[in-house]
């Protein structure tokens, strides 16, 4: 059991909003390479839409489509 529930959205995410903002400075600064290719980001983009498609849906759906 949590003993310490977070408020809300901001009070859950701070700490990852405030890396992936750090690590998005550090790319466009040229300090750090692209962790997240096009290619990557498609295939999160294509796994986001097929889990929209089952949730709105209420079945399983491939990512094969």
């Amino acid at each position: 059991i949590n003993q310490n529930p977070y408020l809300g959205f901001v009070d859950r995410f701070r700490a990852a909003f405030r890396a992936e903002t750090q690590a998005f400075l550090q790319l466009v600064a040229g300090e750090l390479p692209n962790p997240c290719p096009p290619s990557s980001a498609r295939e999160a983009l294509r796994i986001a839409i097929a889990c929209e498609e089952a949730v709105a849906t209420q079945r399983a759906v491939t990512l094969e489509h």
